[in-house]
């Protein structure tokens, strides 16, 4: 039986006036972000591959036969959404020459499966996004017209009379 039952023993010494629960919950936070830091201490040895959006200049320096694709402004969030869910490295340049700005997106070249993938799947949100747009406010104004008109023709009119003297 003791050797199944694994027990750890830890001691604090503390110096308070007055021992309390707050101070006993301090005591044990303070251990716990000891306890974190020496796992990030020991994780940190080893190398961190940064992803998401970067510089051009950067993204050049690190990868040769860059690749890259042209989207609008307005597809910039989506594109980002789907980057990150993807942890893709990317960067993005905009061309200030076209009427409306464009921006082309760029990224390495090795990773041109996953790229495929995430702007698949890109498309797809982007489609759906345009089929469940909702109806035109002019569109919604002449159904109120024909509704307001039905509900009128339904109302009695009452003659008000004037009181005499």
């Amino acid at each position: 039986m003791q050797e199944q039952v694994n027990e750890k023993t830890i001691a604090f010494q503390v110096n308070t006036v007055k021992f309390t629960a707050t101070e006993l919950k301090k005591i044990i936070a303070l251990y716990l972000r000891h306890q974190n830091q020496k796992k990030i201490n020991k994780k940190g040895k080893t190398s961190v591959k940064p992803l998401g959006k970067t510089s051009l200049e950067k993204l050049s320096k690190k990868y040769d036969g860059l690749k890259n694709i042209e989207i609008t402004e307005k597809n910039i969030k989506d594109f980002e959404k789907v980057a990150k869910k993807y942890n893709l490295e990317y960067a993005l340049k905009k061309d200030v020459q076209s009427n409306p700005p464009t921006y082309f997106v760029f990224f390495k070249g090795k990773d041109l499966d996953v790229i495929d993938f995430a702007f698949k799947e890109y498309l797809n949100a982007s489609l759906e996004k345009t089929k469940s747009d909702r109806p035109s406010v002019k569109a919604m104004l002449k159904e109120m017209v024909e509704k307001s008109k039905i509900l009128n023709k339904n109302k009695v009119k009452k003659p008000q009379r004037e009181q005499s003297l």
